[in-house]
C-alpha cells in the first residue's frame, strides 16, 4: 500500500497530493466521500468521479479473462433477479 500525506492549512483545507490525484484521474469538481472508522481511527477515502461504466476495462470476468461487457452486466443482474424471485415463490409455498 502506498503512503501520502498532507498537511492542514490554516483554513481547515487539504491538498491532495499530485500522485493519488493522477491515480484516481481527480479533477476540480470531482466528489470524494471520506467514511471514518472509529475503532480505528482512520479514513477510507472513496473517489467517485467515474461511473461503473468508465471502468469496464478494469474489470475482468476471472473465467473467461476478458474485460466485463454491458452483455455480461445485463445478464448478471437478471439472473440475480431470477434468483431471487424464485426464493420469493418458494416462501409464498410454505
Amino acid at each position: 500500500m502506498s503512503h501520502y500525506q498532507a498537511r492542514m492549512a490554516p483554513n481547515c483545507q487539504l491538498t491532495i497530493p499530485l500522485a493519488v490525484r493522477e491515480h484516481f484521474d481527480l479533477k476540480a469538481g470531482d466528489i470524494v466521500d471520506f467514511y471514518v472508522d472509529d475503532a480505528d481511527l482512520s479514513v477510507r477515502m472513496l473517489v467517485r468521479n467515474k461511473s461503473i461504466f468508465d471502468r469496464l476495462d478494469e474489470l475482468k470476468l476471472a473465467s473467461i479473462g476478458r474485460p466485463v461487457t454491458q452483455e455480461d452486466i445485463d445478464a448478471a443482474i437478471s439472473e440475480g433477479m431470477e434468483e431471487q424471485e424464485r426464493r420469493i415463490r418458494g416462501q409464498r409455498r410454505r
